[in-house]
């Protein structure tokens, strides 16, 4: 820890954080450490107790507004890490999204191309106006669909002969999800592929969207 600690004071000395960050992901990606085509995002937000002034951001763990800031992550199906991006507490997952999809195709470079990448994300990243860029960029998104009233009220009422049960395996549990595939039409969007799971143990439906048409 001491090693490492030094060798990042160096890092922030000469100000060029970034191109070690891109650097170590290019690495990660050249050695087959990380597959890059299916990418999972998220935001956490770290509190901060110095002195400094700095943004305040939201912090869930205490339902309070803290100084503080987000780190966004960008990991593979198998949870290894490939990008950490650092940014004011207050800003929001879609806003970051396009600034690390930026970063992964100047780490890829050649290899990038029409529909090679996944992105997968939570509700932080809900934007209309972001899944219209996504598409604009022809790069797959996967994410919770926020819904109309009138459309959770259509997917409350789906008969239950509609779902099919599969088996997922989940690390090393195993379980058991029933499923169906819909059309769902989002305001400002247009219609977008749907996958419903029917949590019959919480007595919920939870719908995820999807613009890729023809993977199963």
């Amino acid at each position: 820890m001491k090693t490492l600690r030094a060798f990042l004071g160096r890092v922030r000395a000469v100000e060029r954080a970034e191109a070690f960050t891109l650097a170590v992901a290019r690495g990660l990606i050249t050695m087959g450490a990380v597959d890059w085509h299916v990418l999972f995002f998220d935001g956490h937000f770290i509190p901060y107790f110095g002195q400094h002034a700095i943004r305040h951001g939201y912090f869930t763990v205490r339902r309070l507004a803290l100084k503080g800031q987000q780190a966004f992550y960008a990991h593979d199906r198998r949870g290894r890490p490939l990008l950490v991006l650092l940014q004011p507490g207050s800003t929001k997952l879609y806003a970051v999204l396009p600034e690390m999809i930026g970063l992964l195709k100047r780490i890829v470079g050649s290899r990038w191309g029409r529909w090679v990448l996944t992105v997968v994300f939570d509700r932080g990243g809900w934007c209309v106006e972001f899944l219209h860029k996504l598409d604009q960029a022809q790069v797959y998104w996967v994410t919770w669909l926020e819904l109309t009233r009138a459309a959770q009220d259509w997917v409350e009422q789906l008969p239950d002969t509609m779902f099919e049960r599969h088996t997922l395996q989940l690390n090393t549990l195993e379980t058991n999800v029933w499923l169906t595939e819909v059309g769902v039409y989002i305001p400002a969007y247009g219609f977008c592929r749907a996958v419903v799971l029917d949590d019959r143990d919480q007595q919920r439906r939870i719908v995820l969207g999807s613009n890729d048409h023809d993977r199963p």
